[in-house]
């Protein structure tokens, strides 16, 4: 998935992304927030999304 999509481009989006990321670093301490981990939270949120849509 590209970061350039219009749903990653939305604000709402964007915050829950560091939000979750956010918590991720602070639950994490050993590692924090280290670059890629963005990617592995995309099929999450894709899966989740694509339940939400199908309700």
């Amino acid at each position: 998935m590209s970061p350039l999509m219009a749903i990653f481009q939305q604000v709402v989006v964007q915050e829950l992304f560091e939000r979750i990321l956010f918590i991720w670093a602070i639950r994490h301490p050993a590692s924090g927030y280290v670059q890629g981990i963005n990617d592995l939270l995309l099929p999450f949120f894709a899966v989740f999304l694509a339940e939400f849509i199908n309700n």
